[in-house]
């Protein structure tokens, strides 16, 4: 006979969380956190009843007391709020959607007084996950980054975002060939590897591989003398793995994808940050952000006359700029800071980032300037957007381009073919054979496609005698 066996767990009110609160932070530590664990409790409560789904449950609750008690036992007196604050934003950091929950939980604390001066930002909770101690990582949970155009991987790859321990990317290959079996456990053994050598690891785009993770982000280690061990493996097929105390794991995620796609067990087990361009913008650029927004804002959207509303859908930001999202304005006031020198006037910044948005505007956004909110500058924008050559054709925007250059062009028109490389070439003054046409379809794996761009590249750096171009296409 077969039997089935339902577990069902209700969820604990706030007296059952008191009492948990006790059993983690034990009876040495709660003299000095007597009266704190109501409010924590109450805040906890605050954000579980608010919350559309799960994205913070009872991990994240769990973390705040481990991190409060181990406060209170080093200072061996009560923590002030602003050593509360940082652990809370810690442990529910991040946002979805217009919901932020560390707020929400701090505003039910009542025990210590708040202070103006106990503030942290965002990027001082980043910095407070990437430059931890040996020490303080291997107490806490591993990392999911949300972050917009995995602007995250940029970010972490930064100099001053290194640490002393080496940090590699894991980055999944959308390649058929790459969804296989052996390519999973292939990725696992890397991870096995960096987990012994005390390698940092960021994951991104390798959601096939996060459910045999399960064990290593529960951290649920078994200890063997000086050494911690973590089961890895897929499905039955587990082996049991030493983790070295620099080993960091990251996951980096797009927004939306974990709002929709995550699932709930996984996003509990992780320490959540948003972490994009605006989180390491300078203060001082702020106001100009929120400038440049309102620009953008303003050229998309048109007048639509009352009584039209209904019938004539409106233009948005990512109508009119191609790869438009919320952080792409801090991106480009990085990048403008970056490529000039300091202390620039904010009108230079803010002219130079509305030329590198014209050039990724479509022609048709141009046309309907005049009924925008910007209808007097309609014929300042249309000369420079028509003014400048590389808009007009893609052997335009090849004559104009340095040598040794990378660029990336999205177009609406058919992909290019064989019988096209004649014209270019005539137009560049090049042999035909100089033009290199790749589809991301020829290829089956992501090694594929690598051996023959370096194939290029070797090839014309012993060979070339002219400009060679290698185009990669994809739908």
């Amino acid at each position: 006979m077969n039997r089935g066996i339902l577990l069902s767990r209700t969820p604990p009110d706030k007296n059952d969380l008191i009492k948990i609160g006790k059993g983690i932070a034990g009876k040495e530590n709660l003299s000095n956190m007597d009266g704190m664990l109501a409010d924590l409790a109450s805040g906890y409560m605050a954000v579980y009843s608010k919350q559309k789904r799960e994205y913070y449950g009872l991990r994240d609750y769990y973390s705040v007391i481990k991190g409060v008690s181990r406060k209170a036992s080093e200072l061996k007196i009560s923590p002030c709020f602003g050593d509360i604050e940082y652990i809370v934003r810690r442990n529910f950091g991040g946002h979805f959607e217009n919901f932020v929950p560390a707020e929400l939980f701090l505003h039910e604390f009542k025990t210590i007084i708040k202070s103006n001066d106990d503030k942290f930002s965002q990027s001082e909770l980043i910095q407070g996950c990437l430059q931890e101690s040996n020490t303080q990582a291997y107490q806490s949970r591993y990392i999911l980054f949300l972050t917009k155009n995995q602007a995250a991987l940029q970010i972490l790859q930064m100099p001053q975002n290194q640490s002393e321990a080496k940090r590699v990317v894991l980055f999944g290959s959308s390649f058929s060939g790459d969804h296989e079996y052996s390519v999973i456990c292939e990725n696992i053994n890397k991870i096995k590897i960096y987990m012994e050598t005390g390698v940092q690891v960021v994951l991104s785009n390798l959601d096939n591989l996060y459910e045999s993770l399960y064990d290593a982000l529960n951290m649920n280690y078994v200890t063997l003398g000086q050494n911690k061990y973590v089961d890895l493996g897929l499905g039955t097929h587990r082996v049991k793995c030493r983790v070295h105390k620099d080993f960091k794991l990251f996951i980096v995620a797009e927004d939306a994808e974990v709002h929709q796609k995550f699932p709930i067990p996984l996003i509990n087990r992780l320490e959540k940050h948003f972490l994009g361009f605006e989180t390491i913008l300078p203060p001082k650029y702020s106001s100009l952000a929120d400038r440049l927004k309102k620009w953008t804002n303003e050229f998309s959207k048109i007048i639509i006359p009352i009584h039209e509303r209904k019938n004539i859908e409106q233009f948005n930001e990512g109508d009119v700029f191609i790869g438009y999202h919320d952080d792409v304005v801090s991106l480009l006031i990085l990048q403008v800071l970056q490529e000039n020198e300091e202390n620039l006037k904010e009108e230079f910044v803010f002219e130079r980032c509305k030329s590198i948005l014209l050039q990724n505007a479509t022609p048709d956004s141009i046309f309907r300037v005049p009924r925008t909110k910007l209808s007097s500058t309609g014929g300042e924008v249309l000369e420079r957007y028509f003014g400048e050559e590389y808009q007009s054709s893609i052997q335009q925007l090849l004559k104009n381009l340095p040598e040794s250059s990378l660029a990336q062009v999205t177009t609406f028109s058919p992909l290019l073919s064989e019988a096209e490389k004649y014209e270019i070439s005539r137009n560049l003054g090049i042999s035909r054979n100089s033009i290199h046409l790749l589809h991301s379809s020829q290829f089956r794996t992501e090694k594929d496609f690598t051996k023959r761009v370096e194939y290029f590249f070797e090839n014309v750096r012993k060979n070339s005698t002219e400009m060679d171009i290698l185009v990669v296409q994809l739908e």
